[in-house]
């Protein structure tokens, strides 16, 4: 049996602290994640913790390699460390996907807030975006609304995702990107982007300036230095970057990160002529300069929002025309909600977050009511008409060309799948909630009644009903089953499509943030027009972990010019549809937000009436990406942040020979414990689960049921997670903490162990004495090290290993005699403080080694700042020095003695502002001086050491 001295052993090697420097550090959050962990994901959140001073890191990783999964182990460990202040800001579509991330794969509960959700939380009294024991997840646009409240918390960790939206920082005119950098100036941040500069070096300035605002000096200066000046030097701007950012390429990874293809296959159909009358007349009608039903102010996204619903189905506009109708031929008893556009487009299901988007794009407040149409002009009354046409024409159509062909698509989709060896799933993508009940009676009627299902932003069916309470019945007790509903509903359906269902019709809401990776058949019924939600929707299915191809099937009306073209940019410059990864890096990153691109192609369906206009207008939109898409600036992002391949390979190599660590940690929390609740449960030893029977008081949180230990990789089925950080392992680490360990005599039972220990080996029949502290160093960290000491009766020295051997087996504390000492004579206590000086010593060695190496980065970093500073008041000075020069040119150009003389004048003002400019930079220079000496006081100051060591225990061993 074990001992307290065994569990206090155990709970020290578990609560210790280690350096940032060390994978160790990771411990806590890689026994927590149910994921595969590569090296190169590890590696970055090891990068991110490596230097304590740092305000933060760059994650910049090509797409597909997993920054969410780096940046999720970063937040389980601090999560694990009790520093639960974090906040994770992200685009609108990628919110929900970031909550079922986090509750996947690392097991940590968020929110996602936004404006109805932070005015639910008002009433508690306290500021609505204090965490409570949740990851905050929200948008940009919320943070610039709420900036006041977000500085007042002192966030532990912000992380940023898609963080290239704020790359323009440095213009004023970017007023999102300005708040949000001011809301949380002096937060340590986690920046995500495959895209850190795209088109100028000034938006690597502009990134920066979020994690460090020392690392350069003005803008001016960095301009003239690293982007125009005469010393622009690439090696030097990497050698600053190289502290805070990271960028690990696909090719790097290809040895043990397997990446499945994307096949993709285009279904074209003819619009039936009823079909076609009514997508002209609802288009021409869209393209009027003036229309009664849709206000100036909000047009631009009511009318894309209604073309993409003309190109869905005759079902989804026919409900759109019905709101039209109702609100202008009754304008004073129009309802509240048809004079709001994300009502009055509720078929559209993301219309909320689409609505967001444009928010963050313009000043307009897409939220905002519609004004209310004033009585019934002439006008109005021949756009009721119309109108009213419209809606009888789209009433009348009983079946789409569209729908039919999907008939055809399927079979083929299908018959790809079986030859690839492929589960037969497939998951059909469309925007509207009205063409997905279409879609559902279509397929049902055609011999697909019992393997078809549906999943929308409210899921309010009757169907989905059924299949959330039967999963809640057949979940019941388990930690699945969070209580959310929302939450649970989604899970529920998903593995209803997992395990029963062959065909899942998704609407654009409810595709973000969901798993599908058991489907490899993608099928775009409705294209969006933004690649950014193309990439997030095919990523459902197309993603780490995924054993097959993925097919891609994208639908093409062969009438429509427009819809042609579209698809030409997607597939031939986007390759979002082909290939391993879809689209490239340099392709996402022109697009930043993607919302504006949409607006683009919004307006050439605007503009463009004849063939060549739309020819023209795609031709015009695909220069300018090229234009964009700079080979140069490849070149430059490739001279700046890539490693070369031999030096990433090492790296991941010597991670790879680290992980062993891992195993001793889930073997010590084990150990832990079963001693701890020895009398409480039933363990099963082979897959690391433990039974609880009864309720026990001494551990209020622990629950009735089976627990099982999460291992890496591992996802627990219908069992309670048990894992690092949560309230009763905690509970039962702190327990072991306080025992109060007497000098006492150990029998430790190695005959008995099973297994061979070759350190021991030689130790069976001896005994001698064992002395371990515990050593916490303070300082830019806390720290902790585990000192140990251990020597036989006869004096030999033993390796300090050895007492990490000896509890891993089997002890007994032996009753006292009354005779004994109960501590070592005095020569081999001697000994044992002799080696634990020499531990502590070598441990404080390394400290100082690690800290020297920090000070003299940052001390370099602010002297290299200062000296930018300086450089910046000099070439205020050359600019006004190149003025009078060119002052002076024109005065011997002029060709009156008025404009000689207007120019003496100009020339005496910049001369005196010139002497003044000399005068101010001596006193400049000096005012940088001290600022720079002031932190470098400052970072001295956190380096200071506070050292306290506490004996944990003296024990006389044997071993039998």
């Amino acid at each position: 049996m074990s001992t307290h001295y065994h569990a206090a052993w155990f709970a020290n090697e578990l609560n210790k602290r280690n350096s940032s420097d060390s994978l160790k550090k990771l411990g806590a959050s890689m026994m927590t994640a149910t994921v595969d962990l590569n090296p190169h994901q590890l590696d970055a959140a090891l990068f991110a913790f490596r230097s304590p001073l740092s305000r933060g890191a760059i994650l910049a990783d090509e797409v597909g390699l997993g920054k969410t999964i780096e940046a999720g182990l970063i937040i389980c460990q601090l999560w694990a460390e009790h520093k639960r202040k974090i906040v994770v800001i992200a685009p609108p579509t990628l919110r929900k996907q970031w909550e079922q991330e986090l509750l996947d794969k690392f097991h940590i509960r968020s929110v996602v807030l936004d404006s109805r959700e932070f005015r639910a939380r008002q009433n508690g009294g306290d500021n609505p975006l204090l965490p409570r024991d949740q990851v905050v997840i929200c948008s940009y646009n919320f943070v610039q609304s709420k900036a006041e409240q977000f500085q007042a918390i002192p966030w532990d960790l912000v992380v940023m995702d898609e963080a290239h939206r704020m790359r323009n920082v440095v213009k004023p005119s970017n007023k999102i990107a300005n708040a949000v950098r001011d809301a949380l100036r002096g937060r340590s941040k986690l920046l995500l982007t495959a895209t850190p500069l795209q088109n100028s070096l000034t938006e690597l300035y502009g990134l920066v300036s979020f994690i460090d605002e020392h690392l350069f000096g003005d803008f001016d200066t960095f301009r003239e230095r690293f982007i125009r000046g005469e010393y622009a030097s690439l090696d030097e701007l990497r050698s600053r970057i190289s502290h805070i950012c990271q960028r690990t390429l696909r090719r790097q990874v290809n040895e043990y990160v397997k990446f499945t293809q994307r096949i993709a296959f285009t279904q074209n159909f003819t619009p039936t002529p009823d079909e076609q009358r009514l997508y002209d007349d609802v288009s021409e009608y869209l393209q009027r300069d003036s229309l009664q039903a849709l206000p100036s102010g909000q047009r631009t996204l009511i009318t894309m929002v209604m073309r993409k619903l003309l190109a869905s189905s005759s079902f989804a506009i026919a409900g759109t025309l019905q709101s039209l109708v109702e609100r202008i031929s009754e304008p004073a008893n129009a309802t509240e909600q048809l004079n709001n556009p994300t009502t009055l487009l509720d078929d559209f299901d993301a219309i909320e977050t689409l609505a967001e988007e444009f928010q963050e794009e313009q000043s307009v407040s897409v939220s905002e009511p519609l004004p209310l149409l004033q009585g019934l002009s002439p006008e109005a009354q021949l756009e009721l008409q119309e109108l009213q046409r419209f809606l009888a024409l789209a009433t009348s159509i009983s079946t789409n060309a569209k729908g039919e062909a999907l008939l055809v698509a399927l079979r083929e989709g299908f018959e790809k799948l079986q030859q690839l060896g492929a589960r037969r799933k497939a998951v059909i993508f469309t925007e509207s909630r009205r063409t997905q009940q279409y879609l559902l009676e279509l397929l049902s009627t055609n011999g697909y009644n019992n393997g078809v299902m549906t999943m929308n932003g409210n899921n309010a069916d009757d169907r989905s009903g059924a299949i959330y309470r039967s999963w809640v019945a057949r979940h019941v007790g388990e930690s699945v089953v969070t209580g959310n509903k929302s939450v649970d509903l989604r899970a529920a359906l998903v593995e209803h499509f997992r395990d029963h269902a062959e065909i899942l019709i998704a609407t654009e809401a409810a595709a973000e943030g969901v798993n599908l990776q058991f489907a490899s058949l993608v099928v775009n019924y409705d294209l969006p027009w933004n690649p950014q939600r193309i990439e997030q929707r095919i990523g459902r299915c197309h993603r780490y972990g995924q054993e097959f191809d993925v097919v891609v099937i994208n639908f093409l009306n062969t009438t429509n010019a427009a819809d042609q073209r579209v698809l030409e940019l997607l597939s031939e410059k986007f390759q979002l549809f082909d290939g391993v990864f879809g689209a490239s890096d340099e392709v996402l990153g022109v697009i930043e937000s993607g919302v504006d691109f949409e607006r683009r192609i919004a307006d050439i369906y605007q503009q463009c009436r004849s063939r060549n206009q739309i020819d023209t207008a795609f031709q015009q939109l695909q220069a300018e990406l090229d234009e964009q898409i700079q080979e140069q600036m490849a070149e430059t992002r490739s001279k700046l942040m890539e490693h070369f391949d031999h030096e990433v390979h090492q790296r991941f190599k010597t991670i790879q020979q680290e992980q062993q660590f891992l195993s001793e940690l889930e073997r010590a929390l084990w150990n832990l414990t079963r001693f701890q609740l020895r009398d409480t449960a039933n363990f099963n030893n082979d897959d690391y689960s433990f039974t609880v029977q009864t309720a026990n008081s001494a551990w209020p949180t622990l629950q009735q049921g089976t627990y099982q230990l999460l291992r890496q990789g591992a996802v627990p089925d219908g069992r309670l997670a048990y894992r690092m950080g949560d309230t009763l392992t905690t509970a039962l680490i702190n327990s072991a903490l306080e025992y109060p360990l007497s000098p006492a005599h150990v029998q430790f039972n190695y005959t008995a162990h099973g297994a061979k220990i070759g350190a021991l080996d030689s130790l069976v029949g001896k005994s001698g004495w064992m002395q371990v502290q515990r050593l916490t160093v303070a300082s830019l960290d806390n720290e902790d090290h585990i000192l140990r000491a251990i020597i036989c009766d006869n004096g030999q020295p033993l390796h300090p290993d050895c007492c990490d051997k000896l509890f891993l087996v089997q002890g007994t504390v032996m009753p006292p005699v009354a005779t004994a000492n109960p501590a070592p004579p005095a020569p081999l206590a001697e000994q044992l403080q002799t080696q634990l000086a020499n531990a502590q010593q070598q441990a404080l060695n390394e400290i100082e080694q690690r800290n020297a190496t920090f000070y003299e980065d940052e001390s370099q970093k602010l002297e290299r700042w200062a000296e930018d500073r300086k450089q910046g008041i000099e070439l205020a000075l050359r600019n006004l020095e190149a003025k009078i020069k060119e002052a002076k040119n024109q005065k011997r150009r002029a060709g009156t003695l008025a404009e000689k003389l207007e120019l003496d004048r100009a020339i005496t003002t910049l001369e005196s502002e010139r002497a003044r400019q000399r005068f101010r930079n001596y006193e400049a220079q000096d005012e940088i001086d001290a600022q720079r000496d002031k932190f470098i006081d400052q970072v001295a100051a956190r380096l200071q050491q506070t050292i306290h060591c506490k004996q944990l225990m003296l024990v006389r061993w044997g071993v039998v």
